[in-house]
């Protein structure tokens, strides 16, 4: 049985302009999302905000290098790698997550 976090993180790291469409299936219609740039509430301006990082950044790479679970709450430590301005670029961060019962992220952090 693949876990909600694990459909979660493998749609993060596989995610394309292509695919960004099926973020709905993963995150709640009023999921909160915030990053060091950004702070927004909905699927559809969280989808907005990776749109915007396709259109202005290349090659990205996103892994979750640890996991960590703790009922409905994931911790997961990453590194998204990437092309900004022609130069290779590396963030390493931590994300809080939170699921619903039904599965879908209301909170990435």
């Amino acid at each position: 049985m693949t876990l909600p976090q694990q459909k979660y993180r493998i749609f993060l790291e596989t995610l394309t302009p292509q695919t960004l469409i099926d973020l709905p299936h993963y995150v709640a219609v009023d999921v909160h999302f915030a990053d060091p740039f950004n702070d927004v509430e909905g699927a559809t301006a969280m989808a907005a905000v990776f749109q915007h990082m396709f259109d202005n950044v290349k090659d990205i790479r996103f892994k979750v290098v640890e996991e960590a679970t703790n009922g409905h709450i994931v911790f997961w430590n990453w590194t998204f790698d990437a092309q900004f301005r022609g130069k290779p670029w590396r963030v390493s961060g931590t994300s809080v997550l939170r699921f619903s019962p039904d599965g879908l992220v209301t909170e990435h952090i």
